[in-house]
């Protein structure tokens, strides 16, 4: 009597261990700049485990590592590569048989090689009788968020201060929910087609171009609190928010498009100056620096000498250096830190050092079939480029080396990726094309603070399923010792 009680004590106090034990969890490391690099955990005991067994693995192998899949349970991952001429080409899948995961990870890795078969491949499976459950998948730099406009929207503008999506509809401008993709908003803007959106770096104001003549300075409640009258393409706010630069293209003598400058103060209205003549076939982009220099892109008439890139210096034009070669320019972005700015051709995207204004390299090169750079844009930390394509891809490089990083498939094929932003906040990337959609891409900060929330919650449910299975086993203990009686 005395020794079964006993041993009925020592099962309940050793009952979360050993429940524990039932836990298999499989997590999945990757290099995301060469997919010939990689980590593998199967069957162990807890998430935190699975993960730094992964991580542990794929540095190994000398890779710079994030983990992208983590399951729970009765289930198996499977990952598949490419040749290694083409690193960023893999894909990875879970599900309840490795055949099933396994023709998951063949299709994605089939999706980003362009069609070549991945027959490379690595797979584990959990010994367990759990349910599978899946906890964290990454996907592909996260899976974009698809938003069916029903039209190209051309230009686009993310809130500082809170991640609402702005975006042109010919007069009109729509606000758009970063997570959910929900129409929030629509502010009545103008009297024609609007040409251009950007927010102020604090987020208090945005401004709105358009070909009605005006440009509208927006108070963050949706109320217009200053007009000016100027017809122009882009806009430009100073970094203190005080002045904007608007860029002007207007028809001379046989039709040719000439661009100029004129710099606003946004407190009264007035004009800081205009700076006529400029450019020749029009301006194509405009950033201001943090001590007010401002830079234009812009583009000579075709068969005479080259693009432009240019610096406006207290009233005084600047030639950036070796800015030639007969481009075409279709995009000017600059790093928030001023370190570096790119410039979108038709040859490719050229980086430059600044505040020299040198080439650094054509880092950059044009896409395959063809395909020429339409779109640039700097992540907020300046780490990362992204490049919109006119084959509609979206590709993503590493700003110091300019290595490729990985390509955003989502848009329609041959569809011109009309405009890319990044949120400030560096949570995402969003696109609009001609396929008339704009997609939200979850970038790898949310994705890190994702996998943080995923740990937190797993911590919680397997302490709260450990207890369980602990008073489960208490209980069939009760059951047994009553039944011996």
């Amino acid at each position: 009597m005395i020794r079964v009680l006993l041993c009925g004590i020592l099962s309940v106090f050793a009952g979360p261990a050993a429940a524990e034990q039932y836990f298999e969890y499989g997590a999945l490391s990757i290099d995301r700049n060469d997919g010939f690099v990689y980590g593998w955990a199967v069957e162990q005991p807890s998430m935190e485990t699975a993960i730094a067994r992964a991580q542990e693995e794929c540095s190994k192998r000398g890779g710079q590592c994030s983990i992208v899949l983590i399951w729970n349970g009765a289930g198996c991952g499977s990952y598949r590569t490419v040749e290694e001429d083409v690193g960023t080409a893999y894909g990875w899948g879970v599900a309840g048989t490795r055949e099933e995961a396994d023709a998951i990870a063949q299709r994605e890795a089939i999706k980003y090689s362009g069609g070549r078969v991945a027959s490379r491949n690595v797979w584990g499976c959990n010994n367990s009788t759990d349910k599978l459950r899946v906890l964290f998948d990454a996907g592909r730099m996260g899976e974009p968020l698809e938003v069916k406009l029903g039209y190209a929207a051309t230009s686009i503008a993310v809130s500082p201060r809170d991640g609402t999506i702005f975006v042109e509809r010919g007069k009109r401008i729509l606000l758009y929910d970063p997570r959910t993709g929900a129409l929030r908003d629509t502010w009545e803007a103008h009297s024609a087609n609007i040409t251009d959106l950007k927010f102020s770096d604090d987020g208090a104001r945005l401004a709105s171009s358009s070909h009605d003549g005006s440009i509208a300075i927006w108070a963050a409640s949706g109320t217009v609190e200053r007009r000016l009258e100027m017809q122009c393409g882009h806009v430009a706010w100073s970094r203190d928010g005080r002045r904007l630069a608007g860029g002007r293209d207007h028809l001379s003598f046989g039709n040719q498009r000439t661009g100029d400058i004129i710099v606003w103060n946004i407190s009264d209205g007035s004009s800081d100056g205009r700076f006529p003549g400029t450019f020749q076939m029009g301006i194509e982009g405009l950033a201001f620096t943090h001590r007010g220099d401002l830079l234009v892109a812009g583009d000579e008439p075709s068969g005479s000498s080259d693009s432009q890139l240019r610096v406006l210096s207290r009233g005084t034009w600047a030639q950036c250096d070796d800015a030639k070669s007969n481009w075409v320019i279709s995009d000017l972005a600059l790093a928030q830190s001023d370190s570096f700015m790119v410039v979108g051709t038709h040859d490719g995207a050229m980086v430059y050092d600044m505040p020299s204004c040198t080439r650094r390299a054509v880092l950059l090169e044009e896409g395959p079939d063809g395909a020429t750079i339409t779109q640039v844009a700097i992540s907020p930390d300046g780490r990362e480029v992204a490049t919109g394509n006119s084959d509609g891809r979206i590709s993503l490089w590493d700003a110091n080396s300019g290595r490729f990083s990985s390509a955003l498939v989502g848009h329609a094929a041959k569809a011109w990726i009309v405009s890319l932003a990044y949120a400030p906040s560096g949570e995402f990337l969003v696109s609009t094309a001609k396929d008339d959609t704009m997609r939200i891409w979850p970038r790898a900060a949310a994705t890190s603070r994702r996998l943080d929330g995923v740990m937190k919650e797993e911590s919680k449910w397997r302490a709260g399923a450990t207890k369980m299975k602990a008073l489960s086993s208490a209980s069939e203990v009760r059951r047994r010792r009553d039944s011996s009686r």
